[in-house]
């Protein structure tokens, strides 16, 4: 285990209204997110041979350079406004079903993996956690999203460090945690730190992954030792 002492088991309570919804905006926010990364992926790997191949479709039909310039430009620009139209359709759809007070949850799975919820933890969490157990019944906590009430970052890092001990000691493959401003609501999650490490992890660096973990999204990669 990382820290010194076992942690303490987390106890799982389901949210109030107000905090689920707090909750689906922060999942919605970052699935919209993710709608706009997808555009930009399919986007970049497209253009290059469509715009490359109705190139060399003009100018085999002997087109003047200056048609084939525009009619690429247009290709192109349609291929942007379709796929950007397809890929927003999908996600906001899942979006939408999030947002639904009594629906949402096959989305979150879709997005999250298996056994998504959205509960209170230790009644200083709230958040949506995704479990999932492999076939040798190691769990994998895929997803943490974390709003806490006190104004002073200790608090957080000493919940967010019993959380981190919790999920190591059960050997843990990933925990990713996601804090939530709370001085301001509609602040969006403000960066991303990747952190691996293959073992356990030092004293250093835990006091790194606490130190942001006030005000940024962390990823957390834990590889067991072999």
């Amino acid at each position: 285990m990382a820290g010194t002492h076992a942690a303490a088991p987390i106890r799982v309570e389901k949210a109030t209204d107000e905090e689920v919804v707090i909750v689906r905006k922060l999942v919605v926010d970052e699935i919209l997110g993710q709608a706009s990364a997808a555009n930009n992926r399919v986007y970049l790997k497209l253009s290059p041979f469509l715009g490359a191949s109705t190139f060399a479709l003009l100018f085999l039909l002997r087109a003047d350079l200056g048609q084939a310039i525009i009619v690429v430009a247009g290709v192109l620009a349609i291929t942007f406004i379709t796929i950007a139209w397809w890929t927003s359709t999908i996600y906001e759809a899942d979006a939408l079903a999030i947002l639904q007070k009594d629906a949402g949850l096959e989305c979150l799975e879709k997005h999250y993996g298996s056994g998504s919820a959205i509960a209170r933890l230790d009644d200083q969490f709230i958040g949506f956690v995704a479990v999932e157990t492999s076939l040798d019944k190691i769990a994998n906590i895929k997803h943490l999203a974390v709003k806490h009430y006190a104004r002073r970052n200790e608090t957080i890092c000493h919940l967010l460090q019993r959380a981190i001990d919790y999920a190591m000691d059960r050997k843990v493959t990933i925990l990713r945690i996601s804090v939530l401003n709370t001085m301001d609501r509609t602040e969006h999650l403000l960066q991303q730190y990747k952190f691996r490490k293959t073992g356990r992890s030092t004293t250093k660096e835990r006091d790194f992954l606490l130190r942001w973990a006030g005000i940024r999204t962390i990823e957390w990669v834990y590889e067991p030792e072999s």
